[in-house]
């Protein structure tokens, strides 16, 4: 009872606008079949579809000339599963129609045997990691934060019920910017913390990557590692094991944060440290890298609540059910007295945007996760601040 018309030329817009105005005519199901070319009209995008399918601002007459910005969070995990595979071929990986776009490519090129592109099927993706897993392999699943949520029912009653040993590369986590409202991975960090079992760890540079996946490939039950989009920023401490670390030692407050904001909250704390005043003084504001995010590292945490007067959480992630309400609950059951401070992002869709202006717009940015720390905190030295 469908009635089909094509394949018709996709750039043709006047055919194809009349194709639709006759189609509106008909009183039955009707399935029209358009054939584009990726890239049409753009020598470089038809060449290379994959590569300008999600791209930045660059010089159409040379696009080639952008300089390199260091390496992206995606190639530095595809790289580091690759030399990882190499010494275990247990080890394989799973993506849902991004090899390229996940860091895949070289080990698809270089272990074809070992790499699976199911297609846009991210549920599926999910259900053949754990087929993998039960059969003795050590599944790595590299699907974008935004695109795994589809998949939420198969991480629960699949994986996690099941305690199998799946590795979720969670690429894209936290605000994305540019890609839109129904591409940032704000939401993971919540739905994943609720499913029993499911270990979530957050690296702060490609060490600390490196360190992550080679422990979660050891484990015997579902991990998740999340990063951004964007450049893995150079190493400039000793790299993480998924153990929370004090970056920046202070005494007065704390800032917990999740490694996507910590250059932030470095940043932060240093403008606290020059504006923010209590007992007629300057307070001295350390700032800690959490690594993993669950299970909850509670000494670190009854640590954190017992000697400082102000903790602030800071995570890439929903306000609500994430980093900040587990610290929180903990806080509540500790009875410690310490002030938490919950900042993440607010119970609504964001927006199109750059990163660098919805961190600004919704204060995420430097000042003003210092700013809310301030007002928090019974402050209000930085109210008139810029």
């Amino acid at each position: 009872g469908i009635k089909y018309y094509g394949p018709l030329d996709g750039h043709d817009i006047e055919s194809l606008a009349n194709m639709f105005e006759f189609a509106k005519t008909l009183d039955k199901p009707v399935l029209i079949h358009v054939l584009t070319t990726k890239g049409k009209g753009y020598e470089p995008a038809e060449k290379d579809p994959t590569r300008f399918h999600g791209i930045g601002a660059f010089d159409p007459g040379d696009p080639d000339s952008k300089a390199s910005e260091g390496q992206s969070w995606s190639d530095a995990f595809g790289e580091i599963l690759l030399g990882l595979a190499q010494k275990d071929e247990r080890i394989t990986a799973i993506s849902a129609a991004m090899i390229d776009s996940t860091g895949l490519g070289p080990m698809k090129a270089a272990l074809p045997d070992r790499v699976f592109d199911v297609g846009i099927a991210e549920q599926h993706a999910v259900s053949f990691a754990e087929g993998l897993a039960l059969s003795g392999q050590k599944p790595v699943a590299a699907i974008y934060s935004t695109f795994l949520q589809r998949a939420y029912d198969e991480m629960l009653t699949e994986v996690c019920l099941e305690k199998l040993p799946v590795v979720f590369a969670i690429d894209r986590a936290g605000v994305t910017g540019q890609d839109g409202e129904t591409h940032q991975g704000i939401y993971d960090i919540a739905y994943l913390s609720s499913m029993p079992g499911m270990t979530i760890m957050c690296p702060r540079d490609k060490a600390t990557l490196a360190n992550m996946l080679e422990k979660a490939l050891a484990m015997s039950a579902p991990v998740a590692i999340r990063y951004p989009r964007g450049k893995a920023p150079a190493l400039k401490s000793e790299p993480g094991d998924g153990t929370p670390q004090i970056i920046k030692e202070g005494s007065s407050v704390l800032i917990i944060s999740d490694d996507n904001m910590l250059s932030e909250a470095l940043e932060a704390a240093n403008i606290l440290e020059k504006n923010m005043i209590r007992d007629w003084k300057l307070v001295s504001v350390a700032v800690a890298d959490i690594g993993t995010i669950k299970p909850l590292d509670e000494a670190f945490i009854t640590y954190a609540l017992r000697n400082y007067e102000v903790v602030a959480v800071v995570e890439d992630g929903v306000e609500e059910g994430g980093l900040g309400s587990a610290v929180c609950s903990y806080a509540c059951a500790l009875q410690s007295g310490c002030r938490v401070i919950k900042i993440g992002w607010p119970d609504a869709f964001i927006e199109h945007g750059t990163v660098a202006q919805l961190r600004k717009r919704y204060g995420m940015d430097a000042l003003g996760i210092a700013k809310k720390i301030d007002s928090y905190s019974g402050g209000g030295s930085l109210e008139k601040k810029a």
